[in-house]
């Protein structure tokens, strides 16, 4: 806790708790648990976490992270609504309605790194150096704080800081 803040949500989910509220937008209430379910012999850090989020618009999300699964396996999102489902795993993007029919929007078959990894890091990383002599960064730190915020909250109800 130390030198890294925390554990699972810091460090192996916080990208996915970003892309939630970008796609379902602010988040309102936060109720949640973390804590060392596995690894509590060598690390003072939460390596799962079940989080309850109520958006702004009405919206409720659950979030679900762990360091514990014994293949290396990409994030899983899905949004359910009254006319389908958009699910997203690693690259993939599909959108299966209710009327049965299903839409592939995207998907990282020509992806040569680990699909879990995305593609976006190295293409954000080189936008932000393209332009930081020519505009602010498209991602404020104000909307890098909202999943910080997030975080610290989780550990504040899990008792691993005040």
């Amino acid at each position: 806790m130390a030198t890294e803040g925390g554990g699972v949500l810091i460090n192996q989910s916080i990208h996915t708790l970003d892309l939630m509220q970008w796609l379902m937008g602010d988040v309102i209430s936060v109720k949640g648990h973390a804590f060392t379910d596995r690894n509590e012999d060598y690390l003072d850090v939460e390596d799962t976490a079940c989080i309850n989020l109520s958006f702004a618009n009405g919206i409720t999300g659950l979030f679900y992270a762990t360091v514990n699964y014994c293949e290396n396996s990409s994030i899983s999102l899905e949004i359910t609504g009254t006319k389908g489902t958009a699910s997203l795993s690693g690259s993939n993007l599909e959108v299966a309605y209710s009327d049965g029919t299903t839409e592939k929007i995207c998907d990282d078959s020509v992806n040569r790194i680990k699909s879990y990894w995305g593609t976006s890091h190295p293409a954000i990383i080189a936008d932000f150096y393209d332009n930081i002599n020519e505009k602010p960064f498209w991602i404020s730190p104000r909307e890098a704080m909202k999943t910080l915020r997030i975080i610290k909250e989780v550990q504040r109800q899990s008792g691993y800081i005040e």
